[in-house]
C-alpha cells in the first residue's frame, strides 16, 4: 500500500492499520488520485467518514 502510495506523491506520509484495514495518508495528492493508485495496486479503496472528536468543557479533553 505504502509504494502504491508512494507512486502518485513520494513525499506523503502513510500510516497503515492491517487489523482495521484502513491507511492513513498525509500529503498533496488528491482522494482521486489515490484511490486509483491504491486499485492499480489491488487494494480497492474509498476515503472513510470523517470523524470528529467533542472535546469536554470540564476538566480537559477526555473521560469526564
Amino acid at each position: 500500500m505504502t509504494r502504491a502510495v508512494k507512486s502518485v506523491d513520494p513525499e506523503a506520509r502513510v500510516q497503515v492499520d492491517l487489523g482495521s484495514r484502513r491507511v492513513r495518508i498525509e500529503g498533496q495528492s488528491t482522494v482521486d488520485q489515490l484511490t486509483r493508485a491504491l486499485a492499480a495496486a489491488g487494494y480497492p479503496a474509498a476515503p472513510a467518514e470523517p470523524q470528529t472528536l467533542a472535546a469536554s468543557t470540564k476538566g480537559g479533553c477526555c473521560c469526564h
